[in-house]
């Protein structure tokens, strides 16, 4: 009778450890959905490039020397051919590029630094400087890769594709 009550104990155990992690589980799906719900609204707060601010919305940064410098990388890139002669003119001039750093706590902080082509590249293909939101451009996907199971980002070029796509949602640099 004993090994009977403890098979059972044990196997209630089993249960209630399956069951917490069928339950968090759904719980992570729940989040997602309201994190893609809140996204289709337009409403979830993500991590703002340069130039743009949080505050009752998405707005332009209040300093006008950030927005200047905004302004004069795709004025130039309007003259220069290539994101490549962009950042010769940027070298040959020294122009310096802001970047913000938000912390805990309201209070942000501006650095200049020399403009690198990678955050070049960012900054022309962000779909928030021409004034639209966008959320889940390049979605996560799990391959197999190897016989383990991988998290690869997909690329994201065609913005019909993406989860969301909101138009003229805020203030832009460029239209």
């Amino acid at each position: 009778m004993y090994r009977l009550v403890q098979y059972v104990v044990s196997y209630f155990r089993l249960i209630k450890g399956t069951m917490s992690e069928a339950e968090l589980a759904w719980l992570g799906l729940r989040l997602a959905g309201a994190r893609r719900h809140k996204a289709a609204r337009g409403a979830l707060r993500m991590s703002l490039p340069t130039g743009y601010v949080w505050q009752d919305g998405l707005v332009l940064d209040p300093d006008e020397t950030v927005q200047n410098a905004i302004r004069a990388v795709f004025a130039r890139y309007d003259v220069e051919p290539t994101a490549w002669a962009v950042m010769r003119w940027a070298s040959r001039t020294g122009f310096t590029f802001p970047t913000r750093r938000d912390h805990t706590g309201g209070t942000s902080e501006l650095t200049w630094n020399p403009l690198g082509y990678s955050r070049l590249v960012d900054l022309l293909h962000n779909p928030i400087y021409a004034g639209a939101y966008a959320w889940g451009r390049r979605p996560e996907r799990e391959v197999l890769v190897h016989g383990k199971v991988r998290r690869v980002r997909m690329p994201g070029r065609d913005p019909a594709q993406w989860s969301v796509r909101i138009e003229d949602a805020h203030p832009g640099y460029i239209s």
